[in-house]
């Protein structure tokens, strides 16, 4: 956190108008930082960082790029990928720890930048499971649609098995809106079995 306690974060889209957007959803206790590329992003980042709000397809440097970048350099600063792209197989497991498919309300914006602060205080362990949580209710909607994919049972079995690796009831998310997330996830799934 800053000096000021506000929460600062670095919004990076290559649409500045969304960037101003995103930085008046957060005017209200967020220090916010708007780079209009990957590498303009890649040139902001540094370890007083608490939140990205990162832009999957961008010209130059993509949004996943610079989540590596970022995650390369050692800052572990909470990152949302924001994008019109629905999360797919190749994206989910990967570095970010929350995703939102445009376009995004100024409330989930705002409760997104707030646990994404607040976990980067947590062990390595509660952010996995937050970041896998976060992917399944993201994929949650295209399983229900489609059938239980390949894609949404394994991310299902790898929280179960955090849950399982976790050492200390610390490090196990006891949250009420974790718990219901996952029980409803494991009742579609229960549902959606042949």
């Amino acid at each position: 956190m800053t000096d000021t306690d506000a929460t600062r974060v670095l919004v990076v889209d290559d649409e500045p108008k969304l960037a101003e957007m995103y930085e008046l959803y957060l005017a209200d206790g967020h220090d916010v930082q708007c780079a209009s590329s990957g590498a303009e992003g890649a040139e902001l980042i540094d370890e007083t960082v608490d939140v990205c709000l990162i832009d999957r397809r961008m010209p130059g440097m993509s949004g996943d790029e610079l989540v590596e970048e970022i995650r390369e350099r050692g800052y572990d600063c909470g990152i949302a990928m924001v994008s019109a792209i629905d999360l797919d197989a190749d994206t989910v497991g990967t570095l970010f720890d929350a995703y939102l498919v445009k376009p995004v309300d100024g409330e989930t914006l705002r409760q997104t930048v707030a646990e994404l602060s607040t976990l980067s205080s947590q062990s390595d362990v509660v952010r996995k499971q937050y970041a896998l949580l976060q992917q399944l209710s993201t994929l949650q909607e295209v399983a229900v649609g489609l059938g239980v994919n390949d894609t949404y049972v394994e991310l299902l079995d790898r929280v179960r098995q955090l849950r399982e690796e976790s050492e200390t009831p610390a490090e196990r998310l006891s949250d009420s809106s974790f718990a219901a997330v996952l029980d409803d996830l494991n009742s579609d799934t229960v549902q959606q079995r042949p």
